[in-house]
């Protein structure tokens, strides 16, 4: 499991690095996903976009990967230099919005 912890580098123009939890600095997004729906609906809008173009389906929440279980999400997938490979989950829940590693 990845330690959970959003780990930022230093600052610059362009805003804080986003560090791998294993300590690099070097990550490269690859995919997208972008999860719509209304609070508890049981159908959610699943957008994915990467480099082979841009896909939506209508899929049940329950077997979707939305990373809300109630709303709204979004996942970014991640390489880092150092050979792993993971999500950064963006989600909300109850007018919070939650950032974790998978």
């Amino acid at each position: 499991m990845i330690d959970d912890d959003i780990k930022l580098g230093r600052t610059t123009g362009l805003g804080s690095e986003l560090y791998c939890p294993c300590g690099m600095n070097n990550l490269h997004q690859h995919k997208y996903k972008i999860f719509e729906r209304s609070e508890d609906q049981q159908q959610v809008k699943e957008t994915t976009v990467d480099w082979q173009g841009t896909y939506v389906r209508m899929v049940a929440n329950k077997d979707s990967d939305n990373p809300s279980s109630r709303r709204n999400g979004m996942q970014i997938f991640f390489a880092c230099e150092g050979e792993h490979e993971m999500v950064l989950n963006i989600s909300q829940h109850k007018g919070c919005t939650y950032i974790r590693w998978d």
